[in-house]
């Protein structure tokens, strides 16, 4: 189960903080920009970031993610580890407000770049409707609701995972041990 929360920590800081190819991705748009990118698109990218949530989503689901992270690790942790790891999930915390604003100028970019001057206004004409609204208003629990169905769900998907790999290849006992945890494998 302790390798389970270790990886399960592994797959959500790598979906929170994105990994090579998301940092790679910023220097090159994913869709060819349809026309330049002016101050006043990045204005209305970052108004749209603004009014559809997306800001405070990132930081909501950051700091679910951690404190999620933080209690699967701790139940099979020493006082002293899970102390450190509550040290380190708070300065992680501390570095991404640190950095979120670079976060949000890299992300105001991408839709600058994504979308064009119109396609972004009517985006947030929509967002700034009553539907709008509720949508970027309950994104936030529609998210840690997702996040914890995926967290339930984990161990079997290890599992799943564990017996295809162990069906492809010769696991040794400690190496299954580290797929199954205390689920043990289907027959």
């Amino acid at each position: 189960m302790r390798s389970t929360a270790r990886f399960a920590a592994l797959v959500a800081l790598t979906l929170v903080l994105g990994g090579g190819a998301w940092a790679q991705a910023q220097d090159q748009p994913s869709v060819p920009a349809a026309e330049a990118i002016t101050p006043h698109k990045l204005d209305l990218a970052n108004q749209l970031i603004d009014a559809s949530g997306a800001k405070d989503q990132m930081k909501n689901t950051f700091h679910a993610l951690t404190g999620q992270i933080t209690g699967n690790l701790g139940a099979n942790q020493s006082a002293e580890d899970r102390s450190r790891m509550q040290v380190f999930m708070d300065a992680l915390g501390d570095a991404f407000s640190k950095h979120f604003p670079e976060f949000q100028g890299a992300m105001a970019r991408a839709y600058a770049e994504t979308y064009s001057e119109q396609e972004l206004s009517d985006i947030l004409a929509f967002y700034k409707s009553p539907s709008g609204s509720a949508l970027a208003t309950k994104a936030p629990q529609l998210a840690q609701e997702s996040l914890g169905g995926y967290f339930k769900l984990l161990p079997e998907i290890m599992r799943d995972a564990g017996e295809e790999v162990c069906a492809k290849t010769t696991c040794t006992a400690a190496q299954k041990a580290a797929f199954f945890g205390k689920t043990p494998p289907k027959p």
